[in-house]
């Protein structure tokens, strides 16, 4: 059965392993650099509170997810840098998430982008709402 935290680290997982261009995408209206690397972060984590009989083979693929986004600079995260997503480390981290959907058994696809609800709301057909106002 997939749950809301499922559906949120696929979509982050999918969005991952997409080229840079259709991370911007993924990503607009927001920064691609934080909210990749912040969405991640926070589903990887409720993901593994909510599944407490994670395979290895899952936990070794967040991990070394979680160990990429470590070892980066802060040149790969320079907001609002789109070109920061062409740095190595950003390459690395596709391929990382490429590998993170096989063995979580999820397709690598693109997810699709937020759409604007209503003035200054945001949602993804995963029901992920981003309010201007925060």
């Amino acid at each position: 059965m997939e749950t809301d935290w499922t559906n949120s680290l696929r979509d982050i997982l999918q969005a991952l392993a997409m080229p840079a261009k259709a991370q911007i995408e993924i990503t607009h209206p927001a920064c691609p650099t934080c909210d990749l690397s912040d969405d991640f972060e926070l589903y990887a984590r409720l993901y593994r509170e909510q599944e407490p009989t994670l395979s290895s083979e899952r936990l070794d693929a967040l991990k070394a997810l979680d160990e990429q986004f470590a070892a980066m600079s802060d040149d790969h995260y320079e907001c609002w840098n789109l070109t920061a997503l062409d740095l190595d480390g950003w390459e690395a981290t596709r391929g990382l998430a490429r590998a993170a959907l096989d063995a979580f058994g999820f397709p690598i696809t693109q997810p699709e982008s937020y759409v604007e609800v209503e003035p200054g709301v945001w949602k993804r057909s995963s029901n992920t709402i981003v309010s201007s106002s925060e």
